[in-house]
């Protein structure tokens, strides 16, 4: 069995997780690589960057669910189903796709954010609609707001000093200040190392 496109791997993988439990994307590709029946050659091919053609599509699967409210993470490199995921599981056992997710609002606003209005130039077009320089800049687009995304939850997820010493990082990062000592408005000192 070749390996499954994105969607495809997206019940699967619910599947896996409905146990409740933390999962990291090492562990979970090698449970659902088992469940499929995926081969070793299966296993050993890659796309053009040469990433295992398995772990990116099982990274979509858990970043568009993400997107979606179905999956959690708790830390990086790591997943857990929610209660929405769960019910979903439960609706669709044999198949999750876009269409089920785009019934959450906020799977249709990530969407929204990483596709913006398409403009045709007359160009050949793919059988989506659009050129493949629009699918290859839409691609790009996506993966953008995915990490944007998820660095915003991050951020709000940790303490209100985490986001004043990341702005001072930033910052001095962008050329503004940063010389050695300096103290920030709250006396603090102004470090590179604001994520340790």
């Amino acid at each position: 069995m070749p390996v499954p496109d994105y969607q495809s791997l997206m019940a699967p993988t619910l599947n896996v997780l409905a146990d409740g439990g933390e999962h990291s994307l090492a562990e979970l590709r090698e449970i659902v690589a088992g469940r499929l029946a995926l081969t070793e050659e299966d296993l050993r091919a890659k796309i053009p960057s040469g990433t295992p053609l398995l772990a990116n599509r099982l990274h979509w699967a858990v970043t568009y669910m993400y997107q979606a409210g179905l999956l959690s993470r708790p830390k990086r490199g790591v997943v857990r189903i929610t209660d929405r995921g769960r019910k979903v599981a439960a609706a669709h056992p044999d198949r999750v796709d876009i269409r089920v997710l785009s019934e959450f609002p906020e799977f249709i606003d990530f969407k929204s954010r990483s596709h913006p209005p398409k403009q045709t130039g007359g160009a050949e077009r793919t059988d989506e609609g659009s050129t493949p320089r629009e699918a290859v800049s839409t691609a790009v687009d996506e993966a953008n707001a995915a990490v944007a995304a998820e660095v915003l939850d991050r951020v709000r997820q940790r303490e209100p000093a985490f986001l004043e010493r990341l702005v001072l990082s930033v910052l001095t990062a962008m050329g503004y200040g940063g010389a050695a000592g300096r103290r920030s408005t709250w006396g603090r000192p102004v470090t590179r190392a604001w994520m340790a």
